[in-house]
């Protein structure tokens, strides 16, 4: 079967896009799943999370996939067994430039994206930049089946980009004749408090309850402990409740996918 492939995406940054990506790999892959991240943000903080070595000290990043390699080419071993990375790090920009008047510009990924790492891994997930558009953006999501939006709800306005997405989305599935579907808007910082409570209530309103991850991610100090060392917050602290909640989230996006998961 095809590896599914999962966007992690929100134009605004600290949301934690990058670390409900990184948790999810993990814990797939303690699920005995074969995972690909792929890090579509020159940030690197996937990288730096993931990775055997500094971002800047890999062999391969993603620039490399709009310069002639497959995804199955560019995967370098991380730190966790069943989790393959292709990196990223500043440099990418570098190379993103100079694809203005080029095809890659939007399809760069699509054209790497090969039959050996769709059959190879069961996830391949994406890392997407804090960006409504761009080169980055746009490629991952032409070859994305899902997307996940993670909505931190301490903002205010934290469901104000939300329909954007959605309509940038709509869009490049009828463009681009891909079967690009949103997954679902996934609550970060959610510590049950009223203010919460509304935002939830605000998404289920707006999006309907079925597209609002029943999982919510807690706002937690041992979650930003294992950032800070790098580490997925399972292998920091297996008990924490940031942990629970990945490994509840894992199962429940299996889940969606495939009821037989849940």
């Amino acid at each position: 079967m095809a590896a599914k492939v999962i966007a992690f995406a929100n134009h605004k940054g600290g949301v934690g896009k990058t670390a409900s990506t990184v948790n999810v790999a993990y814990c797939l892959a303690k699920r005995k799943r074969r995972v690909l991240v792929v890090d579509c943000d020159p940030q690197g903080n996937a990288s730096l999370t993931l990775g055997t070595v500094s971002p800047y000290e890999q062999p391969r990043t993603v620039a490399n996939l709009f310069t002639g390699l497959s995804f199955s080419a560019a995967a370098v071993p991380s730190k966790y067994e069943g989790l393959d990375l292709i990196p990223a790090n500043l440099n990418v920009y570098a190379t993103v430039s100079t694809l203005s008047n080029s095809i890659k510009r939007f399809f760069g990924f699509r054209q790497a994206l090969d039959k050996a790492a769709l059959n190879t891994y069961d996830y391949i997930l994406l890392d997407c930049p804090p960006t409504i558009e761009g080169a980055l953006l746009t490629n991952a999501l032409i070859i994305t089946d899902y997307i996940i939006i993670p909505v931190g709800v301490e903002d205010t306005y934290a469901l104000s980009g939300v329909s954007h997405l959605i309509k940038v989305a709509e869009t490049l599935r009828a463009d681009t004749e891909s079967n690009l579907a949103i997954m679902g808007v996934l609550l970060t910082m959610y510590d049950g408090r009223n203010a919460a409570k509304t935002i939830r209530n605000v998404a289920i309103g707006t999006f309907g309850e079925e597209m609002v991850f029943r999982t919510t991610i807690p706002r937690n100090t041992t979650l930003n402990k294992a950032v800070m060392s790098n580490l997925a917050v399972c292998d920091y602290d297996d008990g924490c409740s940031s942990c629970r909640s990945y490994r509840e989230l894992a199962q429940e996006m299996e889940a969606r996918l495939d009821p037989k998961n849940a």
